[in-house]
């Protein structure tokens, strides 16, 4: 959440935040938030959801890591001298 979008949520009195340490902790005020709370809730159900999968997939692949393979190198372009530049 960006730091002016996390400030007027809290202006509006959509969220609390906590401030703990060198971080900042945002909680959803339901009542204020009104009819947006039920799809703000399934819209983040869906996302935990895929995440929760994907580190359930992670943690069951078997074998080794695939290696990052660099992008392949451009081979420099030569420079275009007419045959009298030679």
């Amino acid at each position: 959440m960006g730091t002016m979008t996390a400030h007027a949520l809290a202006d509006a009195g959509l969220v609390d935040v906590r401030a703990e340490r060198h971080n900042r902790w945002y909680r959803a005020r339901r009542k204020a938030l009104g009819p947006l709370a039920p799809m703000l809730e399934r819209m983040w159900d869906d996302v935990l959801s895929r995440l929760k999968l994907a580190a359930e997939l992670e943690e069951t692949r078997r074998g080794p890591r695939p290696k990052k393979i660099p992008p392949a190198k451009q081979p420099r372009a030569r420079s275009l001298r007419t045959q009298k530049e030679r």
